[in-house]
């Protein structure tokens, strides 16, 4: 294959392919794009991305996506010297240790850097502002550490900056505010400290994600998070702030009381209840967890984890969490969803006597829910850093929204594979299909 020296595009994706990488790949001059992402490439040896160091022979490489690997070692300094026409670098999901590389500035057409998941630590060099055409930074779950350099802010085209997950302290600095295209912003489980800078909220586009939690910032949250109207996502448990934020007894009063003529549904970990925020504003639905069922607060660790960092059109939406003391002084946790107005598809697959006259689903809108289901699937299997499993699907977690619109719910079950998932699936479609519980006879 080296010797196709013509060769413009090698994607080997999703394979089973392992052992070392070819160093003579730097003859393929041409290459513009090298996709290895998801196979068992690399063993953890120390020198192992040194092959990096011959692709800087191919001038016009545009993508190189190592994701989803066994590469271990550092990054080699060979890695800035690549075409300065890259424009997309994934080295996620692997075991690459060391420090980024100083010179990282140096690949100045990147827009897509994604290096998460590995076991990265150092501290994110001032070099980084040099990327000033980079849109997606992601460096989650590794162990980098120090403050945020300020020359962040030079990168003012950036949309998507993950950071979660590592060791960063300091403030926020203020020049991130100059990243006026900012959808989505991740700094959670770090050790972030002092305010939440209103100038980098306010100027911000944020519409996708704001993840703050489990932090150490102080003071009030920002007025400025209530102009985000189009906020999908905010979380900002497990701080110090003060001010008029989430609370138990907001949304004690949110949910009248937690009366019963709000409960919308029970599980075994929590109650939904519609609730009420800003005035009537915006409804939402809140689910209070069990604490004192066993297994309770390892569900609620999993749910905030899991729903902070997947993003998909057909998985429930979460606005908020709330963990603090209750008016009782007992500990309190909850999380605040997107109102599904249509309600669980099980209540429309087996409806009770006095909702039957409303509720039918015809064969059309039945496939319609299908379909939407197996995307949230494909997504969480196929189509993030690592392979998620629901293992819990059934109609009872499935909600539909005004449009009939399916959203799965995560859940918590005993079973954790892909495969138990698509059992699940199946069942599901026999019992939207049929009509019948798959506890019956029949099935």
């Amino acid at each position: 294959m080296a010797n196709a020296s013509g060769l413009q595009f090698l994607s080997v994706d999703s394979n089973d392919f392992a052992g070392p990488i070819p160093t003579n790949l730097g003859n393929l001059r041409d290459l513009e794009t090298l996709g290895l992402n998801g196979n068992r490439f690399g063993s953890n040896k120390p020198d192992e991305l040194s092959f990096i160091g011959s692709l800087t022979n191919c001038s016009n490489l545009q993508e190189l996506i190592l994701s989803k690997n066994q590469f271990g070692g550092v990054l080699p300094g060979s890695i800035t010297n690549l075409s300065s026409k890259l424009e997309t670098l994934w080295l996620g999901a692997n075991k690459i240790s060391g420090s980024i590389p100083q010179e990282i500035g140096n690949l100045n057409n990147l827009y897509l850097l994604k290096i998460g998941h590995n076991m990265i630590s150092g501290s994110i060099p001032e070099s980084i502002g040099k990327l000033s055409k980079l849109q997606e930074l992601r460096i989650v779950r590794n162990n980098i550490s120090g403050k945020i350099p300020s020359s962040i802010g030079n990168i003012t085209r950036l949309s998507y900056l993950a950071a979660a997950e590592n060791m960063l302290e300091g403030n926020i600095p203020a020049e991130l505010g100059n990243c006026t295209n900012l959808q989505a912003l991740d700094f959670g489980i770090n050790r972030l400290t002092g305010v939440i800078p209103e100038h980098v909220i306010g100027s911000s586009s944020l519409s996708v994600a704001l993840y703050l939690e489990l932090n150490e910032f102080t003071g009030p949250l920002p007025s400025s998070v209530g102009n985000l109207k189009n906020l999908e996502k905010l979380s900002i448990s497990g701080n110090k702030l003060t001010g008029e934020i989430p609370s138990a007894l907001g949304l004690l009063h949110a949910t009248n009381k937690f009366s019963p003529s709000n409960l919308i549904g029970e599980g075994r970990y929590g109650y939904v209840y519609k609730g009420s925020l800003n005035s009537g504003e915006h409804i939402v639905a809140v689910k209070i967890l069990k604490l004192q069922e066993r297994g309770a607060n390892k569900s609620f660790v999993a749910e905030c984890d899991m729903l902070r960092i997947l993003r998909h059109r057909n998985l429930i939406k979460i606005i908020t969490v709330c963990s603090s003391l209750d008016f009782k002084g007992k500990d309190f946790k909850a999380l605040v969803f997107e109102f599904m107005p249509n309600g669980s598809l099980d209540s429309w697959l087996h409806p009770t006597q006095a909702e039957e006259q409303g509720l039918n689903l015809n064969l059309v809108q039945r496939l319609g829910i299908a379909i939407d289901v197996a995307s949230a699937l494909d997504y969480i299997h196929h189509h993030y850093e690592t392979i998620i499993c629901h293992c819990d699907l059934k109609p009872s977690n499935v909600l539909l929204d005004g449009g009939l619109c399916a959203h799965v719910e995560y859940g918590m079950g005993e079973e954790v594979s892909t495969e138990a998932d698509m059992y699940s699936y199946g069942i599901m479609l026999l019992e939207m299909f049929t009509g019948k519980r798959p506890t019956e006879s029949m099935l």
